[in-house]
């Protein structure tokens, strides 16, 4: 249901409930998407792990190796590319933006 409403297949549901696209907007749903597909991963981990054991098919191994990339990715080219700050900038960030003029939501 997260991933219907955060694609363009629920617009008529956005169209017909007026106060959800007051209080929510699409891209909201994807981290409940994210958080539940996390949910879903843990779970099946059991099945998993009975597969590779009863009987290991050349086909199983893309699943580690799609996680083995996803890693290998986050660790080559998102992490080196975070701009670190220190403590004493983050502190002053943080007082300048609760005043700041923002969105209504």
């Amino acid at each position: 249901m997260t991933f219907f409403m955060a694609t363009g297949l629920s617009r008529p549901v956005w169209a017909i409930v007026p106060k959800l696209s007051e209080v929510q907007f699409p891209w909201r749903w994807l981290s409940i998407t994210s958080l539940m597909g996390a949910l879903l991963f843990a779970v099946s981990i059991p099945q998993w792990k009975e597969q590779f054991l009863a009987k290991l098919r050349p086909h199983d191994l893309a699943v580690l190796l799609a996680f083995a990339f996803s890693l290998i990715f986050i660790g080559t080219q998102i992490i080196p590319d975070c701009d670190y700050i220190s403590r004493a900038k983050f502190e002053s960030m943080a007082q300048e933006v609760r005043g700041a003029v923002t969105f209504k939501d």
